[in-house]
């Protein structure tokens, strides 16, 4: 979204005294109801005083899915994968819940228990070119795919998260349709949510090929 007209105000204190005090980054916009979400300041060190250590690199590369387990490319701030590219569309749910749900979809952080949770909707849409199938008897054809979220507050604290498997095994002609047809992978996944500002890690995991995907999105959650 363009913004037309905005200002930031820095406020500068490098060094007092050999104390390390902050820059603080404040950012005002000229329209009303936008949503900013940027860092609050940062420490500056005066880099002629620092000896850089040359056994430290810097992670520029998506972590892979070891063995299938999505932890590390679901660590908040991690660079996103793209081995495989998929949709997400995100929305406060309006599917009722079903007889036999639990009261509380998500590993909710037990201090947040008694809060006012929203429940939010995630939509994904898989190319089907993307995913690698495995051949099973009577020529069919199968497949896995892990679906995660994991949700972190400002502090990157992990709030709550959710991961399911879902498998599929598809006849050879229902399978070589699909494909002709290029008809994605569509999947409907529900997670309980606390209220303000979140940011949401979104992945999907080929468990055949074990390509990974990410995404990582801000997301405010108003107080119901």
């Amino acid at each position: 979204m363009a913004i037309a007209s905005c200002s930031a105000i820095w406020i500068i204190v490098s060094d007092c005294g050999g104390v390390r005090l902050p820059v603080l980054i404040e950012v005002k916009v000229a329209r009303p109801g936008v949503n900013l979400v940027y860092r609050k300041g940062y420490y500056a060190d005066d880099l002629s005083k620092v000896t850089a250590k040359t056994d430290l690199t810097m992670a520029i590369t998506p972590p892979p899915a070891y063995a299938g387990n999505m932890k590390a490319p679901m660590s908040r701030g991690v660079p996103t994968s793209e081995q495989l590219l998929f949709d997400v569309d995100v929305e406060p749910s309006a599917v009722a819940p079903k007889p036999g749900d639990p009261s509380v979809l998500g590993t909710l952080d037990p201090k947040l228990h008694g809060k006012r949770l929203t429940r939010y909707a995630f939509s994904y849409v898989v190319p089907i070119q993307q995913i690698a199938f495995t051949s099973g008897s009577n020529q069919a054809h199968k497949g896995a795919l892990d679906f995660d979220i994991a949700v972190y507050d400002e502090n990157d604290k992990l709030l709550t998260g959710l991961s399911q498997i879902v498998k599929t095994t598809l006849s050879d002609a229902t399978y070589q349709q699909q494909m002709n047809a290029k008809e994605p992978i569509r999947f409907l996944e529900q997670i309980d949510l606390p209220p303000g500002q979140l940011f949401v890690r979104v992945g999907v995991l080929d468990h055949t090929s074990n390509k990974v995907g990410t995404l990582e999105l801000p997301l405010k959650v108003g107080k119901r």
